[in-house]
């Protein structure tokens, strides 16, 4: 099999069986599209000629960074799958910024800005997640009610349109195309480079869990730490939060609070203190003690379980219909308690994320969270059914309607990377009118053939679940 005229590129084009198997499925594998063939490029311009040849042979072309999506986003029936992630340089221009390939891991991005003594200022918890991709999604950490989200910190992108024209653009240069591809999900443009700023690096940090019987308490508690009143964002740049199931059935929910420090800096051993629960109107039942680790340790925490992970799905390999969604403050208490009576919502999981957000802080257009002022964030993940028990896997995608229709029901929104979208018209109430509006015209504009990222069916009104 050979795509018939394509322009030489100095990267790769594979079109053997064994490659294009393997860039059919994501990580989840709750979808197969079988791609035409796979290009790896090596320089923007093979970008340029391959989106360019897509458009004269209408082709869809699917970007893939690490294939961490969840439902198809990476993938290209009968298409193209641009692996991105030969694209992996990443320079110090100066000491303000960090200019970053899409395929570089945020791993190797934050061992080049460290050793400078620096870092952007939101960083996740998966190192071997792409720059393209998070950005693409919007991405988020447990710096995001201090710095916002990962794809607000960033100053300038090197893109290609859906059309294959290379674009630099900003907030200042070709704002609308900045917009909508930051967040945008790959509809609009490939990400080649971002330009991220960086601020100085932490030398320590230190954490330390805070523990509730009581779901009221563990959210008003929350809610108070990312609004900063009271105790500071600025005192707790960490945060992130879990619900716990014990051995006896009962939830218990938690909260890890974490300060940094600069090298200069000495580290508090009593991070929480007890007057802390009176002054700060904090009411959390009991605490662990404080943990200390350096800046580098703390961005490799859950590199072991990530490793892990991995691992677990080379030797057993399931679907993993999981799902990612941040709820309106005012109805969490009833949303949660509503999942956690009901364990076929679970799915079997014991424990799952529950991180307030303050929402002011997301300053990224297209990524989309609820009105009010405080979210919480719903981590149902990872939720798994055997690969090839069908039954299992089509039972779960129908409680994902549901739970899906309840959070539209009040207000809620899901992250796209990590839920399922069943139709054009929950993409539109997803963005909202005006966003839906700024997305469609920029998909027009750059994307007129709509071959980018097809399998989302975001434009085409086709059922994407």
């Amino acid at each position: 099999m050979a795509l018939a005229n394509l322009p030489q590129l100095d990267g790769a084009v594979l079109v053997d069986d064994t490659a294009r198997r393997e860039y059919s499925v994501d990580i989840a594998r709750n979808l197969e599209r079988m791609p035409l063939a796979v290009v790896r490029p090596v320089t923007a311009e093979d970008v340029v000629k391959t989106l360019q040849y897509a458009n004269r042979q209408g082709l869809k072309v699917a970007i893939r960074g690490q294939g961490h999506s969840r439902y198809g986003q990476t993938l290209a029936d009968g298409g193209i799958v641009l692996d991105t992630s030969t694209l992996d340089r990443v320079t110090l221009p100066n000491t303000t910024c960090v200019d970053a390939q899409a395929g570089a891991f945020w791993g190797e991005v934050s061992g080049t800005t460290l050793a400078q003594g620096l870092t952007p200022p939101a960083m996740g918890t998966c190192p071997k997640l792409s720059v393209g991709g998070i950005l693409s999604a919007g991405g988020f950490s447990n710096s995001s009610h201090v710095y916002g989200a990962i794809a607000d910190t960033v100053e300038e992108l090197d893109v290609v349109t859906g059309v294959g024209r290379f674009v630099t653009c900003s907030q200042q240069n070709n704002r609308e195309l900045f917009q909508m591809v930051l967040a945008g999900m790959g509809q609009c443009a490939v990400i080649i480079r971002a330009r991220i700023r960086l601020i100085p690096a932490p030398a320590t940090v230190v954490r330390q869990d805070l523990y509730y019987d009581d779901l009221d308490s563990f959210l008003a508690d929350g809610a108070h730490l990312v609004m900063e009143q009271g105790v500071s964002a600025q005192n707790f740049q960490h945060l992130t939060s879990r619900a716990t199931q014990r051995a006896d059935g009962r939830w218990i929910f938690s909260i890890n609070v974490g300060k940094f420090y600069g090298r200069n800096e000495t580290p508090e051993w009593v991070l929480v203190p007890p007057e802390m629960a009176g002054q700060y109107r904090l009411n959390f039942q009991n605490k662990s003690e404080p943990v200390r680790a350096s800046f580098w340790d703390y961005l490799q925490r859950e590199a072991a379980k990530n490793a892990a992970d991995s691992l677990s799905r080379a030797r057993n390999p399931r679907r993993e219909p999981s799902l990612t969604m941040f709820i309106p403050l005012s109805a969490t208490k009833s949303f949660v308690s509503e999942i956690l009576a009901r364990p076929a919502e679970l799915a079997g999981l014991r424990d799952f994320q529950l991180n307030p957000f303050h929402v002011r802080m997301i300053q990224c257009p297209l990524f989309k969270f609820p009105e009010e002022e405080v979210a919480y964030g719903v981590w149902l993940y990872p939720r798994n059914t055997p690969i090839a028990d069908n039954a299992a896997y089509h039972a779960v995608m129908e409680i994902n309607r549901l739970i899906l229709d309840r959070m539209r029901a009040i207000g809620g929104k899901s992250y796209p990377p990590y839920a399922p979208y069943f139709s054009q018209a929950e993409w539109e109430q997803h963005y909202g009118p005006e966003c839906w509006r700024r997305l469609s015209s920029a998909k027009r504009e750059y994307d007129p053939n709509q071959l980018l990222t097809p399998a989302m069916c975001m434009f085409d009104g086709r059922s994407g679940g």
